[in-house]
């Protein structure tokens, strides 16, 4: 990378923070509904690759992924674990993001882990999802590569 490229003040990259791109109307999961209906609802959702598990109060308490369903059919088949819950299989280490979080700070997730989908929260509570598929598809639209 050019080490001189950023020298002056205005060749700096704005910032785009991601709170007009999450996607706000998804599914999203109870942490005692049953695996087997989570798993269904999955599956109707042709581009959902996973959905978050809130509380009562909409408190992001997890992630139900497609990878965290088929730990569960392997369970079930040879380990003869009976259905569980979603708690139960969801994943909690996440890595979650701020609406004011900066696109090219995600772009660079996105480059450095296997995820699909990161969940966005304020003050603990689920805001949405921000997508890879969405990113390319702002990266088109602003002309960022032009």
């Amino acid at each position: 990378m050019d080490s001189n490229l950023y020298q002056n003040q205005e060749n700096l990259p704005k910032r785009f923070p991601i709170q007009n791109i999450i996607e706000k109307k998804n599914l999203t999961l109870k942490p005692n509904q049953d695996i087997y209906k989570a798993m269904e609802l999955l599956n109707k959702e042709s581009e959902s690759h996973g959905a978050p598990v809130l509380d009562e109060e909409g408190r992001l308490l997890g992630l139900l992924s497609e990878k965290d369903c088929l730990k569960h059919a392997f369970d079930a088949k040879y380990n003869s674990l009976p259905p569980g819950k979603v708690k139960d299989y969801m994943s909690t280490n996440l890595i979650v993001l701020s609406e004011e979080t900066d696109l090219f700070d995600v772009i660079e997730l996105f480059i450095l882990n296997h995820y699909q989908s990161y969940p966005v929260i304020r003050d603990g509570f689920y805001k949405g999802m921000i997508k890879r598929s969405k990113i390319l598809k702002e990266i088109q639209r602003f002309d960022f590569l032009k």
